[in-house]
């Protein structure tokens, strides 16, 4: 009877812990998102393929993915 309760409350306490960081990431994430939107990404694509290869951009990134890639 008593693993029961300390195994209800461990799975209730780190249910809590992954909703905040999942709530956390979620939040970054579109904060990210909205702060590259308003950046003019142009000149990204204007770089050498090299030196977009070596940062990770894609010849076909956006906004979006930029500021995924950011907070990540």
């Amino acid at each position: 009877m008593m693993l029961g309760g300390v195994a209800a409350k461990t799975t209730r306490d780190r249910l809590f812990g992954f909703g905040v960081g999942s709530g956390v990431v979620v939040l970054l994430l579109l904060g990210g998102m909205a702060i590259y939107r308003e950046i003019d990404v142009s000149f990204y694509y204007q770089l050498p393929a090299a030196i977009r290869e070596l940062v990770g951009i894609p010849d076909t990134g956006d906004a979006a993915g930029l500021g995924y890639g950011a907070v990540y």
